[in-house]
């Protein structure tokens, strides 16, 4: 029974993924797929692994309304994150999608290693015997294909009617596609788990145990405390000549041109990846052990305290930077990133400073920043950002750069609604009725597999 559901799934797979573009596709397969993977495992599914198979099937209809890169990676990884959730439900969030990359690459090649390594069991008379099944399906489709074509022949009704069955899509890439389909599908079913991760990430809680930790001297843990102390201590004194040289700056001249705002933003964001990089490798470097549990360690604790909240001043004059750049000159996706990084720095740090507040280890600071990185991901991917970007610009900034606009994929039909609206060029007027002319005829040469909400819009906004 299951090789029958595996084998129509990967046929269904096939038909809305052969030689197609991305849209409804997408969709049908997600719920097909979240469905036969939770009945195949029905024995052992609960609430969580429902969520995550929820949350690939909503990530997968926003494939149908917007067609980006960043939805494709929010489909990716919502995949993996709800397959990797049937190998093991409890384990941190990156240890479950990286399971769920393993479980689609080989998880059937790891079920039959299991299996060999496993004893062997008496046979199951009741268990199903391929060879004559296949067998029997051979012998039947041989003697009824004979017949049907003896009928053909016979009745021109019967022959009529064969004659406008269309195998031409039946090929050899064809065949590839639907047989890796049924591979990876197959995998699925078969979830499995990196080992020793996933045992590892199960077993460690997030607080840190004084009992596991190598055993330092006292004259050692000292001159590590001492020596965190000084080099955190020089470290605020530099940030803090750092954030009030770039104050000063910031509102000696408050009309910035493009060129300064653009140097100081991006001087900032590079000197707030190392800032932060460097600040959390330092700190799990000096709260890693023993230091955490020693009796002398809190003027080392105030300076990391202060270090952390300076590298936040940071991360908040590198946003105002950011937010300036924007109001002046429009949105853009680098800038957009700059802010989403800016976010999971903020997030990064808070993290960090709870880790040595409430003496936790490594494994809680990864759990909880990977798992606010895929937050900001799925959150990110429910914004329509081409259109986003298009109508803020337009609508908020007197010089917005609209060849800048001209290259996005996905606002053809913001574009044409407006182009009366402002004073283009005629040659980039032209180009926009151009550019949404072509949009429509791509559109239109959608078949229902790839169909998307961009289709309607463009069938029903003239």
């Amino acid at each position: 029974m299951k090789t029958i559901l595996t084998t129509s799934t990967a046929l269904i797979f096939s038909v809305l993924f052969y030689k197609q573009a991305l849209g409804l596709n997408v969709f049908l397969f997600a719920v097909l797929l979240v469905i036969f993977v939770l009945y195949q495992n029905k024995n052992r599914f609960n609430k969580l692994q429902i969520l995550n198979g929820m949350l690939l099937i909503i990530m997968a209809f926003l494939g149908i309304l917007y067609q980006n890169a960043l939805t494709l990676y929010a489909i990716f990884f919502s995949l993996l994150l709800f397959v990797g959730s049937i190998s093991n439900v409890r384990s941190s969030s990156f240890v479950m999608q990286l399971n769920g990359l393993l479980s689609i690459i080989s998880g059937v090649l790891m079920h039959r290693f299991e299996q060999v390594k496993m004893p062997k069991e008496n046979t199951n008379n009741n268990a199903l015997n391929y060879a004559y099944w296949f067998k029997l399906l051979a012998v039947i489709s041989v003697v009824l294909f004979v017949f049907i074509m003896l009928y053909r022949n016979a009745n021109p009704i019967i022959n009529a009617f064969i004659s406008k069955i269309n195998f031409d899509f039946i090929s050899l890439q064809w065949l590839f596609f639907t047989a890796a389909a049924y591979y990876f599908i197959n995998n699925m079913v078969y979830p499995t788990v990196i080992e020793p991760l996933t045992s590892k990430d199960l077993n460690a809680s997030n607080a840190l145990d004084s009992s596991s930790n190598k055993v330092l001297s006292e004259q050692k843990t000292h001159e590590k405390n001492q020596m965190g102390v000084v080099l955190f201590s020089l470290l605020n004194v530099l940030i803090v000549f750092v954030l009030a040289t770039d104050v000063i700056f910031m509102f000696r001249d408050k009309q910035l041109n493009a060129m300064q705002l653009s140097e100081q933003l991006h001087q900032g964001v590079n000197a707030l990846i190392v800032a932060i990089v460097s600040a959390i490798f330092l700190i799990l470097y000096f709260f890693q052990g023993n230091l955490n549990f020693y009796k002398a360690n809190r003027r080392l604790k105030q300076v990391t305290y202060l270090w952390i909240v300076l590298n936040l001043f940071l991360a908040m004059s590198t946003w105002y930077k950011n937010y300036q750049y924007v109001s002046s000159f429009g949105l853009t996706y680098k800038r957009i990133g700059v802010f989403v990084y800016l976010i999971l720095a903020l997030s990064g740090l808070i993290f960090t400073f709870i880790k040595v507040y409430k003496i936790r280890n490594f494994w809680f600071l990864m759990r909880n920043t990977i798992r606010q990185a895929f937050i900001v991901l799925f959150i990110s991917a429910l914004v329509p950002w081409d259109t986003l970007i298009t109508h803020y610009n337009t609508k908020f900034i007197t010089n917005f750069d609209i060849n800048y606009l001209l290259n996005l994929n996905h606002n053809k039909a913001v574009l044409y609604a407006i182009k009366d609206k402002y004073q283009f060029e005629r040659d980039t007027y032209n180009v926009i009725v151009k550019n949404y002319n072509d949009y429509k005829a791509e559109q239109a040469k959608n078949t229902w597999q790839a169909y998307s909400w961009y289709n309607v819009k463009t069938q029903f906004n003239d």
